[in-house]
């Protein structure tokens, strides 16, 4: 959520939604990894950053093919 209210838009052009949805069973693995012992969410928070940046590449090949 704070990556989309720091973008400062009304339109979004990607869905963290849709690729969570896409790959939940490595999300949950993920999260429940850095939920145990120290808490540091490092892993997750890797993940998170390389899932935004493919979901925002794969909704800019969906642009760049829309007709125009």
């Amino acid at each position: 959520m704070a990556p989309a209210q720091a973008d400062n838009q009304t339109v979004r052009l990607y869905a963290m939604s849709a690729a969570i949805l896409k790959q939940r069973g490595e999300y949950y693995k993920v999260l429940e990894q850095s939920q145990r012992g120290t808490l540091d969410i490092t892993r997750w928070l890797a993940w998170f950053l390389v899932t935004m940046a493919l979901s925002r590449e794969s909704e800019q090949r969906n642009i760049n093919r829309s007709p125009k």
